[in-house]
């Protein structure tokens, strides 16, 4: 107790703790995002506020830095986190211990193929073309290559996903590597109610670039409409 006492104490005479509790009280409706555009907020704004669905997360990177989905799952959701960096899973079971978290590369080659793996592992990707375009922009450092098999979503959906669940949200950011990915999946079998996908493609200004981006391209073509875009992030809703 005089432990405690004396804590509060300390608070309550501390200038930074003073300053800390001023600016809550300055910014009551303040919302918490963890996704780099708020991407996770807006994607949860797609359902009712009580809801608590099942989401799979492609190119995951991190359990909560840059993550679509630890906000969701910290309301409760659940679902599949997906990265093909070794040891990546290691903080994720720690953090993410209610979901399925799988060390995988998701592709639609079957061969084994060279992993890119930078100091900012959200660059890391499968793409040459990607990973030559960061290392020309000097965005990140390359720290080393890597052979990595692969694996199809069908594959991983089909032994991960129990029978009669459903996908209310799939999100992809694979640097430039999301048709490959998409191709991948049982459009028949697995059908996400909304899908947020990076669209590098269309990281213009103008809004009508997002057409020029072939995954935007195959998903309409499986009966998504686009509802939304913020930066390079797009929102896409399956039309049934």
């Amino acid at each position: 107790m005089l432990l405690k006492n004396r804590l509060k104490e300390i608070i309550r005479k501390s200038n930074l703790c003073r300053k800390i509790a001023e600016i809550y009280d300055l910014f009551p409706y303040r919302m918490i995002h963890y996704g780099q555009n708020a991407e996770d907020i807006i994607a949860g704004s797609l359902f009712p506020a009580s809801y608590t669905g099942f989401y799979v997360d492609i190119g995951a990177h991190h359990p909560v830095k840059f993550s679509n989905t630890y906000l969701l799952y910290q309301a409760g959701w659940q679902g599949i986190n997906i990265d093909p960096l070794p040891g990546s899973m290691t903080l994720f079971n720690k953090m993410r211990p209610k979901d399925v978290n799988l060390e995988i590369c998701v592709s639609d080659d079957d061969a084994d193929v060279e992993y890119y793996i930078f100091s900012e592992p959200a660059y890391n990707t499968i793409s040459k073309k990607r990973a030559e375009h960061v290392i020309s922009r000097s965005y990140s450092q390359l720290i080393e290559t890597k052979a990595i098999k692969t694996e199809s979503l069908k594959a991983i959906f089909s032994r991960h996903i129990p029978k009669g669940q459903s996908i209310d949200l799939m999100t992809i950011d694979v640097e430039t590597m999301e048709l490959q990915v998409l191709k991948t999946n049982d459009w028949e079998r697995y059908i996400p109610r909304v899908i947020v996908i990076e669209s590098l493609a269309s990281f213009e200004k103008d809004i009508f670039s997002i057409i020029h981006d072939p995954a935007i391209s195959y998903l309409i073509e499986q009966d998504y409409r686009i509802i939304g875009k913020a930066i390079n992030a797009v929102y896409l809703q399956h039309g049934k």
